[in-house]
């Protein structure tokens, strides 16, 4: 729901397709001087072909997304360390789910997919505002409070504006209604308009003598 609002789907795109069109490349030291490695697999994997679907591109945008939305970020590595040269896989978040062992010093993660537990080795982390390494804080989970108001005033515009803008509206009776019934009239006007709080109503009873709004 929060890569609805307009700014925050501008902006996470924004970065997301700054950082996805970065080219990554790999250095190592050598007799006291950096020299940049070329021809290297896990390049190639970052920057063209991580797998049989994605581009490059598409893996750094998802990556970036997931960090900045849920504050991690996961993708599965096929092989391990400089032979980690046939497929990244990226994993959505929403598909894992991680174990702790009890401790805080000394303790170790499982992590699950779809149920079924893999070393936390074969994964590359990505995480944010994190206090284990392994998950973190994002937008949505740091800032709930605001995006929850900002979507609430999308949805109440969205519907003001569909409806036409607030309807104000007159009912006049022609005695003075007693206090049950008006508490009546209010829940069944409720009930009629449940689904379309943006009416303003009022009652006029009698020569104008009293006016009830609701």
């Amino acid at each position: 729901q929060a890569i609805s609002l307009p700014s925050v789907y501008a902006n996470v795109e924004l970065i997301a397709n700054t950082i996805g069109n970065l080219e990554i490349k790999l250095y190592k030291e050598y007799e006291g001087s950096v020299e940049e490695v070329k021809g290297d697999k896990r390049t190639l994997l970052l920057n063209d072909e991580p797998n049989d679907f994605m581009t490059g591109d598409e893996l750094k945008k998802a990556m970036v997304r997931d960090y900045l939305l849920e504050g991690a970020c996961y993708v599965y590595i096929e092989g391990q360390g400089i032979k980690a040269d046939k497929q990244l896989h990226y994993i959505p978040t929403d598909k894992i789910n991680l174990l702790f062992t009890p401790g805080v010093i000394l303790k170790e993660v499982t992590l699950l997919l779809e149920g079924i537990p893999y070393d936390i080795s074969h994964f590359m982390i990505c995480t944010k505002n994190s206090i284990n390494g392994v998950e973190g804080r994002g937008i949505v989970a740091e800032c709930n409070d605001i995006l929850k108001q900002a979507l609430d005033n999308m949805d109440y515009t969205t519907r003001t504006m569909s409806n036409g803008g607030v309807k104000r509206g007159v009912l006049q009776s022609t005695r003075r209604l007693t206090a049950d019934a008006i508490a009546e009239l209010k829940k069944a006007w409720k009930r009629l308009y449940e689904k379309n709080n943006d009416c303003i109503v009022h009652i006029i009873q009698g020569l104008l003598k009293d006016i009830i709004t609701f």
